[in-house]
């Protein structure tokens, strides 16, 4: 998709209302919060280089959301590596705490969201398949820890993003209602899954890509920023 039919697409997407009557902001971290995506792919081949692999990009677009226990599973099963999974966790996760933090940036506008977010009083949740080692340090790095009420992270339950049913099951660990959350997430899939729980939702899309979900689409952060300047 053109970058002029993302812009159009966008443009009629994103209401200055949309935070109106909302509390709480669940905002994903990696490829929305964290210009993470980039960096993952390098690591994504990385891996199954060292197993005897050739990736491709195809692949892991599907593989954006799950962490990284189910991201190994799916690959070991696929491609039937004879490495134990934990061995096979172990060296995806050195891949990418080795280069984290040195390499991956939040975007641009994304802090001045968050603070402003929260002198409005509204309530901010991550929520990430990542690590909590990793998630921790990063926010720390960035200094937007005190911006969060809550991180939920993948190592913390044993259910995922690639549950249907993960917000439905984050707003109730949050303690919010259903109608007073906004979800902020760059997989479509995931928020594919939003919609069909009714859930309001915003597809952070830097980049243009498609086929584009029908719900809010937001390229940049400031745009999120202007949404709230009527609240």
């Amino acid at each position: 998709m053109e970058q002029k039919e993302l812009n159009i697409r966008k443009e009629k997407n994103l209401p200055l209302n949309l935070l109106r009557g909302k509390t709480a902001i669940f905002i994903d971290l990696d490829g929305t919060l964290a210009d993470s995506l980039g960096f993952l792919y390098p690591v994504y081949l990385q891996f199954l280089e060292n197993n005897g692999v050739k990736g491709d990009k195809e692949e892991f677009e599907t593989l954006n959301g799950p962490p990284i226990e189910s991201i190994v599973q799916t690959l070991k099963e696929k491609y039937d590596f004879s490495t134990g999974i934990k061995e096979l966790c172990d060296e995806y996760f050195v891949l990418i705490k080795d280069r984290y933090l040195e390499t991956v940036k939040i975007f641009e506008g994304s802090q001045e969201f968050l603070e402003k977010a929260k002198e409005k009083g509204l309530k901010l949740f991550l929520t990430t398949s990542n690590y909590r080692e990793i998630v921790k340090d990063f926010l720390k790095k960035h200094k937007l820890e005190s911006c969060f009420s809550s991180l939920f992270c993948g190592d913390d339950f044993n259910f995922n993003k690639s549950d249907p049913s993960y917000y439905i099951k984050i707003f109730t660990l949050a303690g919010v209602k259903q109608d007073s959350a906004l979800i902020i997430e760059d997989s479509f899939r995931i928020i594919e899954d939003a919609q069909k729980k009714s859930l309001a939702a915003v597809a952070f899309c830097p980049e243009p890509r498609s086929p584009l979900p029908i719900v809010p689409i937001a390229q940049t952060w400031q745009e999120m920023t202007r949404c709230l300047n009527i609240l």
